[in-house]
């Protein structure tokens, strides 16, 4: 099952989950969501998701996939401008994430204990 959300995510602390729109809801109750995004995700705000993430815009606040530990979990976007990105507990912050895929339609997961992050053409 996947949580949809429709237009940009644009609120500083606002958060979306697989669960709806209600940050405190815990996450263990729905293990196998999916998020997707039609829109943008604004600096600031943060999306989560049990399992996977998929934002058919710019992703410019924070990603969390597979926020349970879930590591075959991935991250995909039209537009990877992202503050951090998480994917199965494992971190990258923006300056850790290679020049070469920011700006760029891109998907991320998880290999070996850290984040492969790969251009989509």
């Amino acid at each position: 099952m996947t949580q949809a959300a429709s237009g940009s995510i644009r609120f500083r602390g606002r958060s979306v989950d697989a669960l709806g729109f209600e940050p405190d809801a815990p996450l263990s109750a729905y293990p196998d969501g999916d998020v997707t995004v039609i829109g943008s995700v604004a600096s600031g705000a943060d999306v989560i998701a049990a399992g996977s993430i998929h934002i058919y815009g710019a992703l410019r606040g924070r990603a969390f996939a597979g926020a349970e530990g879930k590591a075959q979990s991935r991250i995909l976007c039209r537009r990877l401008e992202a503050e951090l990105i998480a994917v199965g507990g494992v971190f990258l912050t923006a300056d850790e994430i290679p020049t070469n895929v920011r700006g760029q339609p891109v998907q991320a997961w998880l290999e070996q204990d850290s984040i492969r992050i790969a251009r989509l053409d």
